[in-house]
């Protein structure tokens, strides 16, 4: 985490409208503490904070508990004009803030955009996707080449490209989301605990009318599973939590 602030540092100094905000969703192993003197270390007090939670409600409840502090510190005001998500395990390459806003800001009817995810070896982790359907689940459970290939637009992820392009939803791990679709939509629902809370927003968000948007030349590096052990590798046996993610999303 510490790791990811000091990477973004330098950008949000130079920009001097962007604030950090940590959130410990309840960690209980002194997490918490090691975070604010690492802050303190970092020099960075000026525009980061913390906000520690007592317990692990999951990703949607600790973010939306980061949205309503800023609206408590903002005594009752919008939320901000844009709100970068970026998980604790990424490294931001130079200006990949600043290369989302100024798209937002050039495409007014997109509402969330989220960048490319590179993996440590450089590799580009998929971040941009259509939604899961059924089809879709069958396609990619059976992981066969050839089906895949013949059935490729049931492939929930969506073919690469180095040019901005529209996807159905994106990565919680690096997303950017304006102020209005909160308005619209609300924010994420706390009944997923992980997983399936930023299809399930991204799905609201298009139902309200606005469009997500993959932007490649905004880059972070995503090292993948480090927060709970869940890589990109496919497990023996997933997390209950991922079935029920999946079945509430399938329900709604």
């Amino acid at each position: 985490t510490l790791q990811a602030v000091d990477a973004l540092l330098p950008e949000v100094r130079m920009r001097g409208d962007t604030e950090i905000c940590i959130v410990d969703n309840g960690s209980g192993d002194r997490s918490a503490e090691e975070l604010a003197g690492g802050i303190a270390r970092l020099g960075a007090g000026d525009c980061c904070r913390l906000l520690a939670l007592p317990d692990n409600g999951g990703f949607a409840a600790g973010n939306n508990a980061g949205l309503r502090a800023y609206r408590e510190r903002a005594e009752g005001r919008a939320l901000p004009r844009l709100t970068w998500l970026l998980n604790p395990d990424t490294i931001a390459r130079p200006d990949a803030l600043t290369r989302l806003v100024d798209f937002m800001d050039r495409h007014p009817d997109a509402g969330l955009a989220g960048g490319r995810c590179l993996r440590p070896d450089g590799t580009i982790r998929h971040s941009a996707f259509r939604f899961h359907r059924p089809g879709s689940e069958l396609v990619c459970e059976l992981d066969f080449g050839p089906l895949r290939k013949r059935f490729e637009t049931f492939d929930v992820a969506l073919p690469l490209s180095d040019e901005p392009y529209q996807a159905e939803w994106l990565s919680g791990s690096n997303l950017m989301i304006r102020d209005t679709v909160f308005e619209a939509v609300g924010l994420f629902d706390s009944g997923y605990f992980l997983y399936f809370e930023e299809t399930d927003f991204c799905a609201r968000a298009a139902d309200a009318g606005f469009e997500a948007w993959h932007v490649p030349d905004s880059v972070i590096v995503h090292l993948g599973g480090q927060a709970t052990g869940f890589t990109e590798e496919r497990p023996k046996r997933r997390p209950r939590y991922w079935f029920a993610s999946r079945a509430r999303f399938f329900m709604r």
